[in-house]
């Protein structure tokens, strides 16, 4: 059973995971400098409660090889699954009671594939208390890719073709939210920070 206070990010290969986590970690960091890897394996990053309260305050954050543990510093554990992990991510998940699943707005190609995974990881969320919900936060990135006139017939699309909306009726012990992002405005960004925050 993963630790409480431990928050997955999945998504497929380039679908903006780590871009998304570079830009809750470091809002000021500049997005025509940020040059980013696939990650192999797990990344681990450390997200201090503490520091929403401090305006200004830029929050810590750090990565460790797969299989290390962090020192949590009583904030929120980050936990980033590369996309060659897929067939694998329950075996990291199941258990687990939160979880950020990006889809690539600008790319439809994927999509069957995106939806299965989708539905996977949703049949792998739990919680010990019958009572209380996993919570599992559709991302929707890249949509500063698009036509800004076709972002929401695109995001449409997308929900239609992973049945979105029959996920959230047909999922009782799971909570789940949707957000859109631009991996270069940061547009979005507060909202998934914000979802961070009170799912605690």
């Amino acid at each position: 059973m993963e630790g409480r206070n431990s928050v997955f990010f999945l998504g497929a290969e380039n679908s903006g995971k780590s871009t998304l986590l570079r830009y809750l970690l470091d809002p000021k960091h500049d997005p025509k400098t940020l040059k980013t890897m696939p990650t192999v394996g797990v990344s681990h990053f450390n997200y201090p409660i503490e520091a929403e309260a401090q305006k200004g305050e830029k929050r810590r954050f750090f990565a460790c090889g797969s299989g290390k543990k962090t020192a949590t510093n009583a904030g929120i554990v980050l936990k980033e699954l590369g996309g060659t992990l897929a067939q694998n991510w329950t075996q990291y998940t199941v258990g687990s009671k939160r979880v950020v699943f990006l889809v690539d707005a600008s790319d439809l190609t994927r999509i069957a594939q995106v939806a299965f995974h989708v539905n996977d990881v949703l049949n792998a969320l739990q919680c010990e208390d019958e009572d209380e919900k996993a919570d599992f936060l559709i991302v929707y990135s890249k949509i500063d890719i698009l036509d800004p006139h076709q972002v929401s017939k695109q995001i449409s699309t997308i929900r239609n073709l992973l049945r979105v909306d029959d996920l959230i009726n047909g999922n009782a012990h799971v909570r789940i939210n949707e957000a859109a992002v631009s991996s270069f405005t940061a547009e979005g960004i507060n909202r998934i920070a914000n979802w961070l925050m009170r799912s605690f």
